[in-house]
């Protein structure tokens, strides 16, 4: 679809109305604009060409309905992608499939996709340039028994979708899967919780996380086998302690063989481990990066946040910066920076900081980094530093039999028993937003 070329791509826009008077109001437009999203009754997406699309979102807005443009490449469930129809099918006709063992509702009819191969293949391309008939899906999965709605992905949209639906219903439940401000981890196991509650037959033979192969993903999988081996500890001291037995050695993992091995194949180290130094450099264009007693700063609640210079704010305008302007009913929207008004205003930037210069690391290497790694590099030497552990000059005889430095590091056997841990939201984003 990124490759379609027309003359119009169009454009789509989210409308805070529902799809039967969006219509209605549509039929006034001049040009092509359908709804391309029937969501739930509180949002419509609509799709069509450029200036009906925009004719479209003022006469909503005159209405006195939100109506907000949609950040996208091309007019996507309408007319205007039909050159990719051929290309789609060309790929999708080079994966083999068969028909579904759980009835899957198509987008298209909100009816159940066909049986056989051609047929599903025909649905899934016409699905492209088509309506997404979400309520109907919804409504027909209503009508044929369906009670409890899962939302299996990140967020929780889609039962926002279903909740709005689905508001005179007291029937139903709806279930999410993965909510990042809960965590996913919270979020799983909540579902679990309410699917066994609901009396859904959860089948966990096989499932569980000790013996469960690939079905669980790693993080996950670790998350609950050092869970269980935490649960197991403190059955273990609480029955040594009721029987006041003479044998009082705690639960560890390495009693528990089923544990060990598990363990040791995902390669948990089972060690302890101290933290012995610590390090971090603080926002504050008026010092330097890692200035002394910085961490004490933070803890005394020191605001370290600046005001961003107004050429800078300036500069934002034009880059099609987007921002997301929350609602207290939900009803979110997105809209893009057009005025220094709407500018970022407030930032932590870094003090002076220079890896050449502080930390003695060669230009080209220190050049070769992003910012984000030349930051984490300082912190790491300051940490061993915190730590009392010392970098030692390392030479390498060459041979003529002389010695030249090779480099800095950890003296052995403390190289092999040392980490420096490195966290970051967001690693080599500044590199990769440079060579965009």
């Amino acid at each position: 679809m990124s490759k379609v070329k027309v003359k119009d791509p169009g454009k789509m826009a989210s409308v805070a109305w529902p799809h039967n008077k969006v219509e209605a109001e549509l039929k006034k437009i001049k040009g092509y604009v359908i709804c391309a999203n029937k969501n739930c009754p509180l949002q419509t997406v609509i799709a069509g060409e450029k200036k009906a699309v925009e004719q479209a979102i003022e006469l909503f807005t005159s209405l006195g309905v939100q109506a907000q443009e949609i950040a996208v490449s091309h007019a996507f469930h309408s007319s205007i992608i039909e050159p990719a129809m051929g290309p789609y099918r060309q790929f999708l006709e080079s994966i083999p499939i068969s028909p579904s063992a759980i009835p899957i509702l198509s987008n298209v009819t909100a009816d159940y996709f066909p049986a056989d191969r051609q047929g599903v293949y025909d649905m899934l391309i016409k699905q492209m340039v088509s309506p997404v008939e979400f309520i109907k899906q919804l409504e027909r999965m209503y009508s044929d028994g369906v009670r409890t709605f899962i939302e299996c992905g990140p967020k929780r949209v889609l039962s926002a979708f279903a909740a709005s639906t689905f508001k005179n219903k007291s029937d139903i439940t709806i279930l999410s899967s993965n909510h990042p401000k809960r965590g996913g981890i919270t979020e799983f196991n909540d579902l679990l919780a309410n699917m066994t509650a609901l009396g859904i037959p959860v089948k966990w033979g096989g499932k569980l996380p000790v013996k469960g192969g690939n079905f669980f993903n790693p993080y996950y999988q670790n998350w609950a086998i050092a869970a269980d081996a935490a649960d197991t500890r403190g059955e273990s001291q609480v029955t040594s302690h009721r029987s006041q037995a003479s044998d009082s050695s705690a639960f560890t993992p390495q009693s528990s063989s089923f544990n060990q091995a598990r363990f040791e194949a995902l390669g948990i180290n089972l060690n302890d481990i101290a933290f012995s130094g610590i390090a971090a450099g603080t926002p504050g264009t008026w010092d330097n990066l890692f200035r002394e007693h910085n961490l004490d700063e933070i803890l005394e609640g020191r605001n370290m946040i600046e005001p961003i210079p107004a050429d800078w704010r300036a500069k934002q305008i034009g880059k099609n910066i987007i921002r997301v302007v929350k609602s207290p009913d939900g009803n979110h929207r997105i809209e893009k920076i057009d005025s220094v008004d709407q500018a970022i205003k407030l930032s932590a930037r870094k003090g002076v900081f220079d890896l050449e210069k502080e930390f003695g690391v060669p230009k080209n290497i220190a050049n070769a980094m992003d910012n984000t790694f030349r930051m984490a590099l300082g912190a790491g030497v300051l940490a061993l530093k915190d730590a009392g552990l010392p970098l030692i000059h390392y030479y390498k005889k060459t041979t003529t039999g002389s010695w030249l430095p090779e480099k800095w590091a950890l003296p052995e056997p403390l190289a092999s028993e040392t980490g420096v841990i490195f966290a970051s939201a967001f690693p080599v984003m500044e590199s990769l937003i440079k060579e965009i």
